[in-house]
């Protein structure tokens, strides 16, 4: 093994990349479905939106289009589509958070916004529906 080459194809990267991640949002929006009147809540605490209906509405349909882009995830369909989703709703969440947290020097959706912005570059990878169309 070479320390200066990849050890594999970029074909896999996008595998890689998306099935964990994918994973991750669809535990993070099933969590947030189960409890949604907390998720209602939180969203109100945030302050953020001025507006009674601004923030139930919010509340409600972000779980559902999280579950949304997780799926597509998964399976590796639209995935350029599901990234940009992606990456509109975290930056939600860290506009409404703030870039840093109180505890710790980063904010891991920070983090997944660039996995998702590199999940681009590579498409969905092998075992994708979007690779396997190209085929």
């Amino acid at each position: 093994m070479k320390f200066n080459e990849p050890i594999g194809s970029t074909e896999w990267a996008g595998l890689i990349l998306r099935i964990p991640l994918g994973l991750f949002m669809l535990l993070a929006a099933l969590l947030k479905i189960d409890n949604l009147e907390g998720f209602i809540n939180t969203v109100k605490s945030f302050g953020v939106l001025k507006s009674e209906f601004a923030n139930v509405t919010f509340g409600f349909l972000f779980p559902w289009i999280e579950l949304f882009v997780s799926v597509l995830l998964i399976l590796g369909l639209w995935v350029n589509l599901a990234c940009i989703v992606g990456m509109i709703l975290l930056s939600s969440i860290v506009y409404a958070h703030g870039l840093f947290g109180p505890q710790i020097p980063f904010n891991k959706d920070v983090i997944l916004i660039f996995v998702l912005f590199a999940l681009m570059f590579t498409g969905s990878g092998r075992l994708g529906v979007d690779f396997q169309k190209k085929s």
